[in-house]
């Protein structure tokens, strides 16, 4: 049943690779062709869109510059002359009601050509001379205009004699009339002639005029218009414009660099976008249209393609029906000839049938089964020698072995000990050969046979110029028997594998892996001691001494806590005091429980002290600078103590505690340099500095002095550039007559609205309601 399922599926294969082989060039052609249909309408529309765009544009720039002409030649005639007319009079002479002829002809002049006229809307005529405003539907004082302040700002703030803007009413004020337009304005400084203007005019475009004038403008697209400033002016197609104007506050990017981002804005905004930028008056002109319309046109397209695929494909699902028979009857007849072979013969031709390749595979499967697996082997005897080299070390934790034994599939061990084994010149005039010594040490660990390996816990290391084995058994008596049984086997091998002859010391049976130091050491001892009584008598070519022979019995059995040592280091290193005396009572009390003399322990005793010391000098302390010059009786009254407690007591007080305390006030004294020099360089660069400069500059990791700001002052060096930039601008704004805009240039701002958002939004009020309020008090 499996075979015929399998014979199905081949079956079915060559159908489809017949099918596909057909029927993919053309569907490939098909996709071909509507896609370059597609992408040569997208450029004829974006050409027509384009040329159409710049005519918009010359169109909006011609009725623009036309109306900008207009008013400043009412406003300015000749190089240095004013017009004597009635706009000069209104500008020079205090007026009243009662001038209503004057007034009429200077309202008439204002509202400009009679071919413009559908373009305004309204004019606001300021003399602030004279403090009255002269609009198209009337006269009244400039007291009565709530938002006078804001004409203060435009007229004050070093805007150009003649600029598009807006009035949009922030703050009503006193007074019961306002100045606003609801659409572009255009504001004009008079007399045009003169250093110090003393006039305002306002025209007020008309909304409708200029929509008149731009919709409809395209035949295949949209139009959507946006001032200098970014405000949108005209839009038809209102997902574009919102998507624009999100994106130019999103990014604070110029209108100009939008036209260079033609294929990233049409990308984001699933439009087809085409920008033009006018350097006349800054506006930018955007057509659109959906890419959909396209795909659209393109519908018969894809009917057409259809049906010739369609037909294609019943053509050449015939063909394939009948090819796949046809190439499939020889390998269907072997298949069933091999179903009524036996086994035995099946396996004898099985080269001959179409599923052989899945035999190689299975063959492939099966060597790299056997490839990771010796891998892994080898990686777990590395880990071993690892954790043995770790247990030699002191860096292995109680509680860790035990995990560590789990790992490597070993149960409990009850007795645990390691031989030792050193390789010697059978000529002991030779004149031995480090180098050679240590080849032949790998080579032996390396080779070692299994009779060998497989009697040791660990895999054999290197290590002090011997090689380590390690043994484990249930009793003590099995373990010496074991030992020297290993010692025979190991005997023979290593004279046959290197021809040179060995000397085994051997430890003491240990009951925890704790010890494993000691049983080093013991077994290091014992094979020192054999290669001394070597050199007086005959070698023989076994040679072993268990440690129990030459051990004095009431030596010390006390084993130095290297990690004790460590954890005592980082804990004073990071100045916990409570940790450090924690880890002094722990290393006091193993001392007590060892047993030992006191005398015998004083080396450890030092040397425990000494390493918290070491912790301060290599931050860069001297012993001077944590004990004083009396520093060398630190030492001489340490030895002077003959009891643990005692001992205990200057460990915690007169060691770690100053050690700790001196530590920590030299950090302190380094965070306050460096923070002085971050607050002299925001002060030398006036704040206009970023956090990756100042590390640069003073030669830190941007993280250090973003830690040192915050905890000196609970402050990010951001917030603290901010402020200190919005003091310089209060104080230049009171004791200096700059104007605003000077000192937004000052301030390294690109313009002066982006410095007037930046002062409101930290000050609450903008820079020339704060200077107005400062000369006021």
């Amino acid at each position: 049943m499996e075979k015929k399922h399998r014979n199905i599926n081949f079956k079915k294969q060559i159908f489809i690779i017949i099918m596909t082989g057909a029927l993919l060039p053309v569907i490939l052609l098909a996709f071909y062709f509507y896609f370059t249909y597609i992408h040569e309408v997208s450029d004829k529309i974006d050409l027509s869109n384009a040329k159409a765009l710049e005519q918009v544009m010359n169109k909006v720039e011609n009725v623009t510059e036309t109306m900008q002409l207009n008013y400043i030649s009412s406003l300015w005639k000749g190089d240095y002359v004013v017009k004597e007319d009635s706009i000069d009079w209104f500008m020079k002479n205090s007026v009243s009601y009662s001038d209503y002829s004057n007034l009429k002809k200077v309202q008439d002049e204002l509202l400009g050509a009679t071919y413009l006229r559908i373009y305004i809307n309204s004019f606001y005529f300021i003399n602030f001379s004279t403090d009255w405003v002269l609009t198209s539907n009337g006269m009244y004082p400039l007291s009565e205009v709530a938002n006078q302040e804001q004409l203060y700002d435009i007229f004050y703030t070093g805007m150009s004699d003649c600029k598009w803007t807006y009035l949009s009413i922030e703050n009503e004020g006193i007074g019961n009339r306002v100045i606003k337009s609801d659409y572009i304005t255009l504001a004009i400084k008079a007399p045009l002639n003169l250093k110090s203007p003393n006039c305002l005019l306002l025209v007020n475009l008309s909304s409708v005029g200029f929509e008149r004038l731009l919709r409809n403008s395209l035949s295949s697209g949209k139009l959507t218009v946006f001032d200098a400033q970014g405000k949108l002016l005209f839009t038809e197609h209102k997902e574009v414009s919102e998507f624009l104007d999100e994106y130019i506050k999103e990014h604070d990017t110029t209108l100009e660099s939008l036209v260079e981002r033609r294929e990233e804005l049409s990308k984001k905004s699933g439009f087809n976008l085409n920008l033009s930028y006018s350097g006349a008056n800054g506006w930018l002109y955007v057509s659109s249209y959906d890419p959909a319309i396209v795909t659209h046109e393109a519908s018969s397209i894809i009917v057409t393609a259809g049906l010739l695929i369609l037909f294609m494909m019943t053509l050449i699902f015939l063909f394939s029906v009948l090819g796949s028979r046809t190439i499939y009857r020889p390998v269907s007849q072997l298949v069933t000839n091999l179903r009524n072979i036996e086994v035995i013969e099946e396996v004898a031709g099985k080269n001959e049938n179409e599923f052989n390749f899945i035999g190689k595979r299975i063959n492939r499967l099966v060597d790299s089964k056997n490839n990771m697996e010796e891998l892994i082997l080898v990686q777990q005897k590395q880990l071993k020698e690892l954790f043995v080299l770790r247990l030699l070390k002191g860096e292995v934790r109680k509680e860790d072995i035990e995990s560590k034994l789990k790992n490597f599939g070993f149960e409990k061990m009850k007795y645990v000990s390691i031989i030792a084994i050193s390789v010697s010149s059978k000529v002991i005039e030779e004149e031995w050969d480090y180098t050679k010594q240590d080849m032949i040490k790998i080579s032996i660990v390396e080779n070692m046979p299994d009779l060998i390996s497989d009697q040791l816990l660990f895999p054999a290391v290197t290590n002090s110029n011997v090689i380590l084995c390690t043994i484990t058994r249930e009793l003590k008596e099995e373990l010496e028997e074991a030992a020297v049984e290993l010692i025979r086997h190991l005997t023979s091998y290593v004279v046959i594998e290197s021809g040179y002859h060995v000397n085994f010391g051997i430890s003491q049976p240990f009951d925890s892996l704790m010890k494993f130091r000691q049983a080093y050491n013991e077994s290091l001892e014992a094979v020192k001691n054999n290669e001394t009584l070597n050199k007086e008598n005959t070698i023989c070519e076994q040679n072993f001494i268990f440690y129990s022979d030459i051990a004095n019995s009431n030596s010390n059995n006390y084993t130095y806590e290297l990690i004790l040592e460590k954890e005592m280091k980082a804990a004073v290193d990071e100045c916990d005091k409570v940790k450090a005396f924690f880890l002094a009572d722990t290393f006091i009390n193993h001392m007590a429980e060892s047993g030992a003399v006191l005398n015998e322990l004083h080396f450890y005793l030092h040397r425990f002290m000494v390493a918290v010391i070491l912790v301060a000098t290599d931050a860069g302390l001297s012993v001077n600078d944590i004990f004083g010059h009396g520093s060398v009786n630190v030492f001489l009254q340490f030895n002077q103590l003959s009891d643990l407690d005692k001992i205990r007591s200057f460990y915690k007080h007169n060691i770690i505690s100053p050690v700790i305390k001196q530590l920590s006030t030299f950090r302190r004294s380094n965070s306050d340099l460096v923070l002085d020099k971050i607050v002299r360089l925001v002060r030398e660069t006036s704040s206009d500095i970023t956090l990756t400069e100042c590390a640069d500059q003073l030669g830190y990791h941007p993280s250090y002095i973003w830690k040192i700001m915050k905890s000196k002052i609970n402050m990010t060096f951001t917030d603290y550039v901010t402020i200190q930039r919005i003091e310089i601008a209060k104080k230049m704004l009171i004791e200096t007559d700059k104007s605003v805009a000077e000192i937004a240039e000052q301030l390294k701002y690109t313009n002066a609205q982006n410095f007037i958002r930046f002062f409101s939004k930290h000050v609450g009020t903008t820079p020339g309601k704060f200077r107005m309020m400062d000369r006021e008090s």
